[in-house]
């Protein structure tokens, strides 16, 4: 449908923009635009990078039409973000604050064979607003970049490093309750390599370094940097069947956990040993399991030491070309649970004061070449022994519980534009004995996003 003459792509009041003149737009966006724009009138005033956004989302779509050649190895593209909370922060129910949100993102990447290796750079750059809590808007970025490389003997590995800004939120990413402004810097750092190409044997070997700051003085004591390597073998005995062991060593230090008597900052530091076996067996054509299994010991110079068992455990099924669906099992220590129930062992994962037992299963649809239908759900206990919340104050022990469910429809029209909206429930609560440190809460998440990319 072409534009007409003179009608700007978006239009607030201000003078018409022509840049659009003549052109025509792809199909699916004057079925999206409609949507967005009602919403984006009546909060054009809170939100003031909207209007700019969907003009910026426009031109992207017009170029990605207009485009006469790819742009391999190069990715452009763009995003704007919809998205509504019933309790933006997480606090007990009596207490709950909704709020929208707006999130507006600007994505480049490189992709780039180097002879047998390959060079892979992406950044995201966004700006999110809030409709009431203007004291949390802010600026965020995700940034990403690693090197593969293979050798002509059977050497191959990568090194890389990443970093991202974004709001914390209290729930499965910390578990700490936090009401206001508090932006949280992650950096990491990783190298990686493994000798045994196509074989029955494989050695592998890696070293990483990750850090995480807050920008709230009250959650100085929840910074936290740590290195770790990791080292082990896989024995393939068979094209379905390969096992392997291997362990992990991390080292690292809350730099301003807590304060004396005296007022001097103390250091908590500590180190983890891991032992593990793992095994992946193709079943089927259409079944995969993955299992590993491990002790773990941990010594903290402030925090009580402790031992446990620690492991996951998946199961991949794909019974047509329609359906697929992920089991996932997992028990560890890690600081952040939101990312789901990933394989134990992880080395980009910081250290938690919790031993955490996790439960995933994710189903996807696909109903047709271009629409997918995605359940989500996931359970998370996490047990406190006797830790100390310095932000709190106190020593906790009990445990919590998260239970977080969500359903996705992706709608994708052409290879360069992405619609999706989003329905999730999440619900927190605690025993009694966590009931002054950990509230009980319950959030109800709406979202919807338009991407293009064009490579």
């Amino acid at each position: 449908m072409p534009v007409p003459a003179g009608m700007p792509c978006w239009d607030n009041g201000a003078r018409p923009r022509r840049a659009f003149e003549g052109r025509t737009l792809p199909a699916p966006i004057p079925m999206f635009l409609p949507f967005v724009m009602p919403f984006a009138s009546r909060a054009s005033d809170r939100f003031p990078l909207l209007p700019r956004s969907v003009a910026a989302v426009c031109l992207l779509a017009v170029g990605a039409a207009q485009a006469d050649s790819e742009l391999a190895p190069y990715a452009l593209g763009g995003s704007a973000q919809i998205q509504h909370e019933s309790n933006l922060f997480h606090t007990d129910d009596s207490l709950r604050t909704a709020d929208w949100l707006l999130t507006n993102t600007l994505h480049g990447g490189v992709d780039q064979a180097v002879g047998r290796d390959r060079l892979q750079l992406n950044l995201d750059l966004n700006r999110t607003v809030y409709k009431k809590q203007a004291q949390l808007d802010n600026f965020g970025y995700d940034a990403n970049g690693k090197f593969d490389f293979s050798t002509v003997g059977d050497i191959s590995g990568q090194f890389g490093a990443d970093t991202a800004r974004h709001q914390y939120q209290f729930g499965l990413e910390g578990d700490t309750p936090s009401s206001g402004r508090n932006i949280v810097t992650s950096r990491h750092v990783f190298a990686n390599a493994q000798v045994g190409g196509v074989t029955r044997w494989t050695l592998y070997g890696g070293l990483d370094g990750n850090s995480q700051d807050y920008s709230a003085p009250q959650f100085q004591s929840n910074e936290e940097r740590q290195w770790s390597a990791n080292s082990g073998f896989r024995w393939q005995s068979s094209p379905d069947l390969v096992m392997g062991g291997g362990a992990q060593y991390a080292h690292g230090r809350f730099p301003q956990f807590t304060t004396n008597l005296l007022g001097q900052t103390v250091a908590d530091e500590f180190g983890v040993k891991s032992l593990y076996l793992t095994t992946q067996w193709q079943a089927t054509g259409n079944s995969r399991f993955n299992a590993q299994v491990g002790r773990t010991q941990e010594t903290h110079d402030v925090q009580p030491d402790r031992s446990y068992w620690s492991g996951s455990a998946s199961w991949t099924w794909k019974p047509d070309a329609k359906i697929s669906s992920v089991l996932l099992l997992k028990r560890d220590s890690g600081a952040n649970q939101a990312t789901g129930a990933a394989l134990v062992g992880n080395p980009n994962d910081l250290t938690g004061r919790s031993l955490n037992t996790t439960a995933g299963l994710t189903l996807n649809w696909d109903a047709t070449a271009k629409i997918r239908v995605t359940l989500d759900g996931q359970y998370t206990r996490r047990q406190y022994d006797e830790v100390l919340i310095p932000v709190l104050g106190i020593h906790a022990s009990g445990t919590d519980k998260i239970q977080r469910l969500s359903l996705a429809v992706h709608y994708a029209p052409t290879r360069a534009i992405d619609l999706s909206c989003s329905a999730q429930q999440e619900r927190l609560s605690a025993d009694s004995q966590l009931g002054s440190a950990t509230p009980s809460y319950h959030d109800d998440t709406l979202a919807c996003i338009g991407t293009i990319t064009f490579r």
